[in-house]
């Protein structure tokens, strides 16, 4: 469903639509991984670092907001890079097999 009504707004061939999409999942799953990621590691250094009084949300808050913006980079490197490049050599491996 979701497919067909891209395809009426957006005017473009197949394959730009499959790449748009495939861009679009590649982004929400790295964005999604890196919040994940940086909530957990957050938790854990404040969780050691902190005792556990009213400052503990602010102080997570603080870890979390100061690590996101690395956190998005590597995500998104290792999303629209890495991923990429391990899957071009995959595909060469198993074509030389």
């Amino acid at each position: 469903m979701c497919d067909a009504i891209l395809a009426k707004t957006m005017p473009c061939s197949g394959l730009r639509l499959a790449l748009l999409q495939r861009s679009g999942r590649t982004l929400i799953v790295s964005l999604l991984t890196a919040f994940v990621m940086e909530s957990v590691l957050a938790m854990a250094l404040t969780m050691l670092n902190n005792p556990w009084d009213s400052s503990f949300s602010f102080v997570w808050w603080t870890a979390f907001s100061r690590s996101i913006p690395i956190g998005l980079l590597i995500a998104l490197f290792m999303g629209f890079y890495m991923k990429p490049k391990m899957d071009q050599m995959r595909k060469a491996n198993l074509a030389r097999a």
